[in-house]
């Protein structure tokens, strides 16, 4: 469990806005919580993401699970 909340620390630390995160930070951060979660909890999951360019634009829809 300690290290579990170690790892969790660590995760949401490299999130603080200290300097600007690409997209694809943010969706490995999210991917690595829904996993976490996933195996944590063990019943289906289903992920759907949107991400928006700044003009405006899809840039990457995604839905994983069922």
């Amino acid at each position: 469990m300690r290290a579990r909340n170690r790892a969790l620390a660590g995760i949401t630390e490299r999130m603080l806005p200290r300097q600007q995160r690409s997209v694809g930070d943010l969706l490995a951060v999210v991917m690595t919580l829904s996993a976490r979660t996933r195996r944590m909890a063990q019943e289906p999951v289903r992920v759907e993401l949107d991400v928006f360019a700044p003009g405006g634009k899809r840039a990457i829809q995604l839905t994983l699970g069922k």
